[in-house]
Parts: C-alpha cells; sequence; structure tokens
C-alpha cells in the first residue's frame, strides 16, 4: 500500500512493518559461532535469518556506507533521517542489547513503541534520565550516566545528538565523528555523491542528521560485516515519497552492494 518498509538483506525481504515519516529503532546482530543474523524492530524480534555462511557476509577490506550503494547511481539510493547508531565487536547479550534500545529510546522519544515487556518500557535505562535538548549534551557524555560505550566493545558510535561532532562545511555534512575513540568517523564520499544536512528535521527537540538526496553518501573506514560477529543499532525515519528502488544502505563493502543490509520500501 505504499506505507511499509522492508529490511532487506543480500535482496532478499525479511521483514514489511513500519510506517513512513514514523522514527523507529533496529538492533542488528550477526553470530558467527552459530551462522545466525536477527533483526529487532523497537525491541522485538522481527526476523531470525539463520545458516548464514561466513563467506556470504566477508569482505576482505572496505566501508561501511550510509546512503546511496556505491556504483548504482540513481538506485538504490537513500532519503531518510538517522539519529544514532551505535555498533559492537561481538553480539551483544540480552541485558545488554536492552541497556541501550532502553538508551535509545528514552532519548529519542520512542519508549513507548518498546513491549510492554521490556525492562525499560516504564523507566530509562538511568532513573531520572533527563529530557534531550542539546543544553544537556555535555551532561549525556558524562560518565554519570548510561552511555554505548559503557557496555565493553564499542566499536562505534555515531550521535547527531552531539553538535560538536559533526563537521559542516557550505550548508552540508562532511564528516561526522566517531565517540568510541576508534576513529571511525563517517566522512564525505565526495566526487559524484551528495552530503547529508544537519539540523533540518529534528526528534524530541534535537537536531539530526538527513540524506535527502538521491545521490547522498558517507563512508564509515573498516565496520562492516564481516567473517567477525557484529551488533549495530540505529535510528532512523523514511520519509514518504519514497519509490521502490531507493534504500538508506546501512552496512556493505565499498564498490558494489549485492552483500548489504538495507532498510527500504516494499517492492
Amino acid at each position: 500500500n505504499g506505507t511499509n518498509i522492508r529490511f532487506d538483506y543480500n535482496a532478499t525481504a525479511y521483514l514489511t512493518t513500519s510506517a513512513f515519516n514514523v522514527p523507529f529503532m533496529c538492533y542488528i546482530s550477526y553470530n558467527l559461532n552459530t551462522s545466525t543474523l536477527q533483526f529487532y524492530y523497537n525491541g522485538t524480534l522481527a526476523s531470525n535469518i539463520t545458516s548464514v555462511a561466513s563467506a556470504t557476509l566477508s569482505y576482505s577490506s572496505g566501508y561501511g556506507l550510509f546512503g546511496q550503494n556505491s556504483g548504482t547511481t540513481g538506485a538504490y539510493a537513500t532519503n531518510g533521517q538517522i539519529a544514532e547508531y551505535v555498533g559492537y565487536s561481538y553480539p551483544l547479550g540480552s541485558f545488554q542489547q536492552q541497556q541501550i534500545e532502553g538508551y535509545l529510546a528514552w532519548k529519542w522519544g520512542l519508549q513507548s513503541k518498546l513491549p510492554s515487556t521490556h525492562p525499560f518500557y516504564n523507566n530509562p535505562t538511568i532513573p531520572n534520565f533527563p529530557v534531550l535538548t542539546t543544553s544537556v549534551v555535555s551532561a549525556l557524555t558524562s560518565n554519570f550516566y548510561f552511555q554505548p560505550t559503557s557496555i565493553a566493545g564499542c566499536a562505534l558510535w555515531l550521535d547527531s545528538a552531539d553538535p560538536t561532532t559533526v563537521i559542516q562545511s557550505g550548508g552540508s555534512v562532511t564528516q561526522w565523528n566517531d565517540k568510541s575513540g576508534n576513529g571511525r568517523n563517517a566522512v564525505s564520499s565526495g566526487g559524484v555523491y551528495v552530503n547529508p544536512v544537519y539540523g533540518s528535521v529534528s526528534w524530541n527537540n534535537t537536531p539530526i542528521i538527513s540524506f535527502n538526496d538521491p545521490t547522498s553518501q558517507m563512508q564509515i573506514s573498516n565496520f562492516v560485516i564481516s567473517t567477525q560477529s557484529r551488533s549495530v543499532f540505529f535510528v532512523y525515519q523514511v520519509p514518504g515519497g519514497y519509490t521502490a528502488s531507493r534504500y538508506v544502505t546501512l552496512l556493505t563493502r565499498f564498490a558494489g552492494g549485492a552483500q548489504s543490509l538495507n532498510i527500504g520500501p516494499p517492492t
């Protein structure tokens, strides 16, 4: 009906559920030992893909991408907004996963979307978690509050609520700095690709990153689903007017997108 989107892995759809223009939170976990790829939508397991061969997800080198799939100009392009992206170098345990879900849900006003049985449905991860505004960013990044780096193994953390991490030039975002301490900054792809913009859309009184051009793209060095297990969380929204060939590519190798994880519309 043109209102739903899907989770897509390797050109196969595993979920059709979320309405356009509605922010949502996702968790994707790849466990190398069990060859399992799991997809959680707003804290609920939506897909459990078993027997995923490690070779299928194995890249010798490359980049993770936000935005249009490299090499497919005009197709598989991004049209959406992303608020936060957190990655770990291993599949998290259930409670660790729920801690991050609680942190993201209460931070971005999505707590009512959690299942009622979720341990952080009624309360944030940390008691008295403040209403998020840019004026409390410094407090949010202090050790007093729970944050993604409170869990060991945080490999990537991009946070649009922290304006000090968003580098702009000429009204567009040229770099989005990684707060995990690993230097996996999202950087401008350059060339034919257009940079996203910051602050044209806000959630919960906080500016976010918008990929609003069919050729928008940024690269993240050395963070793709590979021969190592991974966990990734993201808070995202797909606006209306999406066409069937337009996706946000969340994890892929650089140069070609046959092996990728995408969020996009039903086909």
